[in-house]
């Protein structure tokens, strides 16, 4: 279907379904006040694994890792990098009780340097998280994903196809020990899921 809507609409921007599907900026979002984020191992054990995965099934990835606290206040501890090395070099040292504090007093308005035309994946570890100045204005709707991963089960608010707001996926885990398989197959389901952005 992405390749129909290239060729109908002269655009290169429609997202391949299958293998090495299209481009992806995907952003991960850790909640220090959130229990899984108390098991800092698993979490950066399922942020490794979820990079892994979406580099080997995309054409193209870029990866950012971002603190938050109870607060709202975020702190990017890595933009947007299409080195995975750099980036797991940064995952390995992710400590978000630190990291939370060392937000405390930043502004609110640090932002991503999203890429237009290509898939947004925000994935928020955590229950509570203020991630609106996170989230890409610029090809919102159905270019844009939020997943957010919880101990607590939350029904998914319905995606409306004509609205410009983001989906929304919420997983619940028992534990951090689920964390990195039931966060690598639901980003599986999500990357399966044809995108045209026109």
């Amino acid at each position: 279907m992405s390749k129909l809507a290239q060729s109908s609409t002269t655009t290169s921007s429609a997202q391949e379904s299958g293998d090495r599907r299209g481009d992806v900026d995907m952003a991960f979002v850790v909640d220090a006040n959130s229990p899984l984020s108390a098991q800092t191992d698993q979490v950066r054990e399922a942020v490794t694994a979820v990079t892994n995965n979406v580099s080997d099934q995309t054409r193209s990835a870029r990866f950012a890792l971002v603190t938050t606290n109870s607060a709202g206040e975020h702190r990017v501890a890595q933009p947007f990098t299409t080195d995975t090395t750099a980036f797991m070099d940064t995952v390995a040292k992710l400590d978000p009780g630190q990291s939370a504090a060392e937000s405390a007093g930043e502004s609110n308005g640090t932002s991503l340097d999203w890429r237009s035309g290509v898939r947004h994946t925000t994935l928020v570890v955590g229950e509570k998280h203020r991630v609106a100045d996170l989230i890409p204005e610029a090809d919102a709707g159905t270019t844009t994903q939020v997943l957010t991963i919880g101990t607590t089960a939350e029904a998914s608010p319905q995606s409306n196809p004509e609205s410009q707001e983001p989906e929304d996926n919420t997983v619940s885990v028992g534990n951090a020990t689920e964390l990195g398989n039931a966060t690598v197959a639901k980003v599986d389901d999500l990357l399966e899921a044809p995108l045209v952005a026109l």
